[in-house]
């Protein structure tokens, strides 16, 4: 699910949240290969976490899997 990156645990939990949109933004700017860069932040895929993928991230705010 697109924008679903983390949970209360630490694992994807099914639904897309400001844990999500947390979780990208914390990494604004890190460019692999950066030992911060985590590849399930860059939903663009695009080798950098930037404002597409916090706005990816954002678009699906709200949604549930089902």
């Amino acid at each position: 699910m697109v924008g679903d990156i983390t949970g209360p645990d630490g694992w994807p939990d099914g639904k897309c949240d400001m844990r999500d949109i947390g979780s990208v933004a914390r990494l604004f700017g890190v460019i692999y290969p950066d030992p911060r860069y985590k590849a399930n932040c860059d939903v663009v895929y695009d080798l950098k976490i930037d404002m597409k993928d916090i706005g990816n991230v954002a678009r699906h705010f709200g949604e549930i899997d089902p």
